[in-house]
This record gives structure tokens, sequence and C-alpha cells, in this order.
């Protein structure tokens, strides 16, 4: 579930914001229009805007070359409104903290101007950021007051662009029939001013609203009404995102012969577009769709197909983003290369023994530092597993002993601090093991501390964050449960929390060293052996 929801966010992201030709076109502007003026400036800025998650370095450098020209032209607007795109730069980094100082600088500047429209970007920007803290009363405040000003100007597309960015925060954090209030809201500005991308992404935001609440036929309502919305605008890739989804849904239902047909023309779509990501996921969609019908030869094949087209579109991503790095690093050092090219012989010589002995003792020290590191991990996990088994042996012995009256008090004699806190994190996975939207947020809340007080005092006794410790949690049940033999391999993955089972059979073999269907019939052969030498 949690797989399907991130393809729907990523695809109408991808969409609504990303769209090549428009790059292109924007791209050709800049090289036509050399000219350090304000046109090149708007240009830079919307430049930044698309490539923002694309290429974050590249979207620093335009933003720092439109706060240069900025300045230099006294285009007070345009140096206001480039601060604040580095401060989306940090904030796609994840640096909160910078992020919000670039952000504050901005907003003062777009405050003397005056530009209202600039303050209410700002103040959008500024909750976004408090989202991604996870500070709800904060993101609140933020958005709030960016609707204010954008209702001061008669924004209504950004208004109702902030209203959506509500909802969504509402939907992290699991109030979504606050969510839907503030979609709902969105999605009448839109409807009221034509916005159709706008339309389209609200109704997205509601299905996702509706799934996690199981209720499926709205989702499904939702996703009936996008669709003839964007075959109108023929916007094809929008089309089999939403066609993915309603596939989905209708697998969910037991409705197997329309997901069939809804994902197979999502299929066909993604192909004649080449879109190497919306065809992985069809592809995962019908492994999903064959699986819930018992058909697990026709699973299988979908699976293989869907792990192919993920790993061409990652290897593209790579080679794409290592041919860009190899040209900057030419460019960079062309002057350089010639001068040295005309010293003397001898000089150059020596220079490229210096950098050959030097590459080599990096490459070398590269490693050691990789299996050292590699070493520590396994230490840290064996140590940590070793713990758990130990709290668990601990925890059944007392039971045994005194047959369920266990109290808190007899707990705290017997355990450290530590004991306590693992068994405690241990038993709250333990009870939402299955739930596949169970996360570091849910636990710390479940746990009575914040996020980062849970990550400062968890890491500090397993060595690892919450997320990886709720991870490797995880993959011991399900090692437990495949080896048991206790269900299938797919059930056994939803029963454990991995809903999408792609990135389960990954996470699997990274922990165990093997698949977990190879961990499974390697369990059945050692019963097998067991069983005819007894």
């Amino acid at each position: 579930m949690r797989y399907f929801l991130l393809c729907l966010f990523l695809s109408v992201a991808q969409v609504t914001f990303g769209q090549k030709s428009v790059v292109d076109s924007l791209y050709t502007r800049l090289e036509n229009n050399p000219e350090e003026d304000s046109l090149r400036v708007r240009i830079l800025l919307q430049l930044c805007w698309h490539e923002s998650t694309s290429y974050p370095e590249k979207h620093k450098e335009m933003a720092e070359e439109a706060i240069k020209i900025s300045k230099q032209i006294n285009y007070q607007s345009g140096a206001a409104a480039g601060i604040r795109s580095i401060g989306i730069y940090y904030l796609n980094q994840g640096e909160y903290d910078k992020a919000t100082k670039q952000v504050y600088e901005a907003l003062q500047l777009f405050e003397k101007i005056p530009d209202l429209k600039g303050v209410g970007n700002c103040y959008q920007t500024l909750g976004s950021i408090h989202r991604q803290r996870a500070d709800l009363e904060k993101s609140k405040e933020y958005y709030g007051k960016a609707i204010e000003v954008y209702q001061k100007i008669n924004n209504e597309k950004d208004m109702a662009g902030t209203l959506n960015s509500l909802g969504v925060l509402h939907i992290s954090f699991s109030k979504f029939d606050e969510a839907l209030s503030y979609i709902n809201q969105s999605l009448e500005i839109r409807k009221k001013i034509n916005d159709r991308y706008g339309i389209s992404q609200s109704y997205t935001n509601m299905s996702i609203i509706y799934t996690n609440q199981k209720k499926y036929k709205e989702a499904l309502a939702c996703f009936e009404k996008n669709l003839p919305l964007v075959e109108e605008m023929n916007d094809k890739q929008l089309i089999a995102v939403n066609l993915d989804g309603m596939g989905h849904l209708y697998t969910l239902t037991g409705e197997y012969e329309k997901a069939e047909v809804s994902l197979l023309r999502a299929l066909e779509l993604a192909k004649e577009m080449g879109f190497k990501r919306t065809i992985e996921v069809a592809y995962s969609k019908l492994t999903q769709l064959e699986e819930a019908r018992g058909r697990y030869k026709e699973a299988m094949v979908y699976s293989n197909l869907a792990y192919q087209y993920l790993d061409s579109a990652y290897s593209e991503e790579s080679a794409a983003q290592i041919a860009e790095a190899e040209t900057r690093y030419e460019t960079e050092k062309k002057n350089q290369t010639i001068a040295v090219l005309e010293r003397d012989n001898r000089i150059q010589q020596l220079r490229t023994n210096i950098l050959v002995a030097a590459c080599i003792l990096i490459t070398g020290l590269s490693i050691g530092v990789y299996f050292f590191q590699r070493y520590r991990e396994s230490n840290k996990r064996r140590i940590l597993n070793l713990r758990i088994d130990n709290l668990i042996a601990q925890h059944k012995e007392l039971s045994e002993k005194y047959k369920g009256a266990l109290t808190p008090s007899i707990d705290g004699n017997v355990a450290s601090y530590d004991q306590v806190l693992l068994k405690k994190s241990l038993d709250i996975i333990e009870a939402n093991m299955s739930n596949s939207l169970f996360g570091v947020d849910q636990m710390a809340d479940a746990m009575g501390m914040s996020r980062a007080s849970l990550h400062r005092k968890l890491k500090a006794v397993t060595g690892f964050p919450p997320s990886e410790f709720i991870r490797n949690i995880r993959l011991r049940k399900a090692a437990a449960l495949l080896s048991s033999q206790a269900d299938s391999v797919t059930q056994i993955g939803i029963a454990v929390g991995f809903e999408d089972q792609s990135y389960f059979s990954k996470s699997f073999k990274k922990e165990f060293g093997v698949p977990p269907s190879e961990y499974m019939q390697s369990t059945k052969l050692v019963e097998s052996l067991t069983a005819v030498n007894s």
C-alpha cells in the first residue's frame, strides 16, 4: 500500500511539474538570452523550480546566478526569489536550519519591497519545512499565513495549492478527515478557476485518503471522475497513473477482470510513451493482481518484467548523472589541463606518477574503509540480534515463572533502562507488525517521546536509527515465519508489513543473503533431510 501511494505522489508530481518539453523550452530561451537582465533572472528561477528535485546542484547554481544578476541590476524581487530558491534547495537536502535561514532572509526582502505574492510564497515554503520536521502545528501556522496573504491579493491558484499542501500535511499525520476537508476546499477553488491539473491532483489525493481509510469504493469514484478529465487533457502519463490506481483498487475489491483491463491499458500507454518507471509500476500491479488470483506462474512473469524495467530505469538515471558530472569536471579543468600540457615533459611525467600513486593510495584506503565499515555494521547487527534474542528469552522465562502475573514493577527490577526501552520498542513493533504504514512517527507517539528523542535513545542502545531497527525486526519475524513455512512468501511479506513484494524481496536478500523464496526452500530441504536421517 505504501508503495502504491508513493508512486501516485511521485507520478503526479512528475507530470505536473517536470514535463520535459517545458524544461527544454526554458533552456532554449536561456541560451538565446545571454544578457544579464531581469528576463534571464526569471528564466533561471523557473528552471530552478523545475529542476529542484531532479538536479539539485544545478538548481542551486542557477539560483546563485539569479541572485548575482539581480543584485547587479538592483532587481530586488529577483534577488529575494533566488534566496528563497536556495532555501528550497536546502529543504530538499534535509538541511532544515539552513533552509529556514534562507527563507526568512527572502521573506524580509519581500516585505521590504513590498511583494505580497513573494511573502505568501515564503510562508508556504516555511510551512513545508515544518511539515518535513513533523511539526504539525507550526506547519499549519505558516500555511495559514500564506492563505491569508493569497486572499488579500486574490491569488486563488496559490491559495488552492496551499490548501492542498495542508491536506497532504494531515495525510502524513493520518488525520484523514481533516485532510479530506482541506483537499475538498482546494478542489472547489480549482474547479472555479478551471485549473485542470490542480483538479486532477486533488482527486488523486482524495483517492489516497479513501484508500488509507479502506474506503475503496469512494477511492474508485475519485479515479472515475479524474479519468475523463485527464483524457480530455490528453496527458497520457496522467491517464496511465490514473489507470494504475484504478487497477490496484479493483484488485483490492476482488474485481479482477476490471483490474486487468485497467492495468493492461496503463501498461500500453506507458510503453507508448517510453516511461520506464511507469511501465515498472504497471507490471508490479499486474504481479499483485495475479497473486490475488492465485495465478503464481503469471505473477512471476510480471514480477521479473518489473525488475527488468526497475533496473533499467535506475541504470539510465545513474548514467545521466555520471555524464553530467564528467562534463562539468572536464569544463572546469580545461584551462588547467592545457597549462599542464605546455610544461616540460619531465615535470609532466613526475606529476603523472604522483597522481597514479595517490590514486592507488586513495583506492586502497577506500577499499579498507569500505570493508571496515561493513565489518562494523555486521558486528553491530550481530550484537543487536543477540540483545533482542536475550531479551525475548528473558521475557519468556519470566512469563513462564509468573504465569501472566508479571507486573511493571517486577520488570523494572530485573531489567536495566536500556532493556526496558528495547523491550517496549519490540512490543510496539510486534503489535504493529502487519501495519505497512507503521513507521518512526507512529513509534515515537506510541513510546511517548519526540521523534528526535526516540532516534537518539534507540540509536544509543542498539546502534541503529529507528527506521532501520523497525525494518530489522520485521525481517527477523519474516525469517521465522518462512522457517516454519507458516504461509506463502507473499502473505508472510504482508504479515510483517511489506505491501510491496519487490521491496520485501530486496530487503530480505540484503539482510540474509538470499531471497525469501530461496530461504523457505532451503528450510524445506533441511527438514526433508532430517526426516530421512531420522
